[in-house]
């Protein structure tokens, strides 16, 4: 029950980051770089949230 609590809130938060980094960004057109590095970090972020959570448990 713990791991689909903790998926939505990984997956709430990406969208959160998400929205704000396409804000920040919405003035110009990304580069297929800039998007996978944006992917890299939420990716990062997920999995850095996702360890702390299981140690938490």
């Amino acid at each position: 029950m713990a791991i689909y609590a903790m998926r939505g809130v990984v997956g709430v938060t990406n969208q959160a980051l998400g929205a704000m980094i396409s804000v920040r960004f919405s003035g110009k057109m990304w580069s297929a770089a800039e998007q996978l590095d944006a992917a890299a970090v939420l990716m990062e972020f997920a999995l850095s949230f996702r360890q702390s959570v299981g140690d938490a448990q």
